[in-house]
């Protein structure tokens, strides 16, 4: 399952060490993936849905996506470790 990067901590090299007694956990560059391939991966358990849209970007959207799990960027690096890990994770932003 990919993680997303924490790009406050430091190098790719200091995340993987930070991450390598994680199990489950893999750095990488993120995957890009349609909106239908993302749909069926949610319907079947395959993935969870992170919102990552900016706060005040939210405010104006006037929607969300139903079952997606809200984490600002501004909270993102203090609060990733909520994600689960035994899904794949697909990051929305705008």
């Amino acid at each position: 399952m990919p993680a997303i990067p924490d790009a406050s901590r430091g190098s790719d090299a200091t995340r993987a060490a930070d991450t390598a007694d994680t199990p489950g956990v893999r750095l990488g560059q993120p995957l890009r993936i349609s909106p239908v391939d993302a749909a069926a991966k949610v319907d079947t358990e395959q993935a969870i849905v992170v919102d990552v849209v900016s706060s005040n970007a939210w405010r104006r959207m006037g929607e969300a996506i139903r079952g997606a799990i809200r984490i600002p960027p501004e909270e993102f690096a203090q609060r990733w470790s909520e994600l689960p890990r035994e899904r794949e994770i697909v990051a929305y932003c705008t």
